[in-house]
This record gives structure tokens, C-alpha cells and sequence, in this order.
């Protein structure tokens, strides 16, 4: 067993057994997205990975929490689409425009539905403002 350094608190020190720590490659496989998908979802402090000297491991634990509750928050384009009445056209000027993250999970698609909150509140203040 070794002893590792939290990212987030690096005077916390954690123990894992080998099996529980996963790889950049190993944890997308897990996830079922792209190593990409991946770092998005790292950047957007979605998951928090550990660091091993220079290498950055995942807790199967905290992939697990990213899929049971931050799953919830991710949606297709057919869901967006439903729920806000959107068409396919603007998702896709938003992913340009937007700069709108997209997550590629279980082969789908998705995009964070805080994203989509905020694009639309800033859609407001222009429509308000001309």
C-alpha cells in the first residue's frame, strides 16, 4: 500500500490499494468516454484526481460520485432540446459561439446543464439590452 498526497489538500495523506487507482486511459474507459471528455470533466472540477510524483491517478470512489450524482446533470441534445424547446442549430452555434463544453459519455453526446442556464440567462441580458 502506498501512501498518496490529495490534490486538493496536499498535507492530507490518503491510502488506496493499487486496484481503486486508476489511470488517465484506465479511468476514461471506466467512464465509458474519451480521455478528452475526460480532462473536461477534471477542468470543470467535476472529478478530483490524486497525484502519485508526476502522475495523476483516479479514485474509483470519486468516479463512481461523478457517475451517480454529476451524471444527473448532464444531458443529450434530444433531452435539451425537449426541455427548452431548442432546436439542434442553436446547440450547435452555442458549442462554437459559447464556448459550450461537451462530454462524450456512453457514446452520447452531452452537455452540463449549468451551461445551459448560463448561456440562456446571458441570452436574456442581450435580448434586454437592445
Amino acid at each position: 500500500m502506498q501512501l498518496l498526497k490529495a490534490k486538493q489538500d496536499p498535507t492530507q495523506n490518503v491510502s488506496e490499494s493499487p486496484g481503486d487507482l486508476l489511470t488517465n486511459r484506465q479511468a476514461a474507459k471506466y467512464l465509458n468516454c474519451s480521455t478528452v471528455s475526460l480532462w473536461k470533466i477534471r477542468k470543470a472540477g467535476q472529478v478530483q484526481p490524486i497525484l502519485v510524483g508526476h502522475k495523476m491517478l483516479f479514485r474509483r470512489s470519486e468516479l463512481d460520485r461523478f457517475l451517480g450524482k454529476d451524471a444527473d446533470n448532464l444531458y443529450t441534445r434530444k433531452e435539451l432540446q425537449e426541455r427548452f424547446n431548442l432546436n439542434a442549430v442553436v446547440l450547435l452555434n452555442w458549442e462554437s459561439e459559447c464556448n459550450l463544453k461537451t462530454f462524450l459519455i456512453n457514446g452520447e453526446l452531452r452537455y452540463r446543464l449549468g451551461d445551459i442556464y448560463r448561456i440562456l440567462e446571458h441570452s436574456k441580458k442581450e435580448v434586454a439590452h437592445e
